[in-house]
């Protein structure tokens, strides 16, 4: 998996996911495939870092094709400029689930300086213990 790391994120500046945590020791080891996401919250996250970057082969490789197919026609991702988010909430997930949702609100600007709020209620399943974004729902 190609990297897309900004020299910014890759030292020590807060996550672009807006946790509390620094890059390297939140997002960055999952884009950079050091590690896998250990819940659909740490994927999502990681996801929204990964448009914030650009980082197209992350975003790839971490959505189920149907879910890709519907989300490249939803967020835009050449022409906006992803800023800011706001997790709404995480459903929990036990060891064993196989399933999880993350609802989140995404803002932005277009390229033309157009402002975007994206409302989504994510589902994500863990196939071979490997965490996927599989649909979201537009709120």
């Amino acid at each position: 998996m190609a990297s897309n790391i900004k020299p910014a994120q890759a030292s020590g500046r807060p996550c672009v996911c807006g946790s509390s945590l620094v890059f390297s020791e939140c997002c960055g080891p999952l884009l950079q495939g050091q590690q896998s996401a250990g819940s659909p919250l740490a994927l999502m996250r990681a996801r929204f870092s990964a448009f914030v970057l650009k980082n197209q082969d992350f975003i790839e490789s971490t959505a189920k094709k149907e879910a890709l197919v519907l989300q490249q026609k939803s967020t835009g991702l050449p022409s906006v400029n992803w800023e800011g988010l706001q997790v709404i909430e995480a459903k929990a997930v036990k060891r064993r689930d196989c399933y999880g949702y993350v609802e989140f609100i995404a803002r932005g600007t277009t390229i033309g300086g157009q402002p975007v709020r994206m409302h989504e209620r994510s589902r994500f399943q863990k196939i071979s213990g490997q965490w996927y974004y599989i649909s979201g729902k537009q709120k």
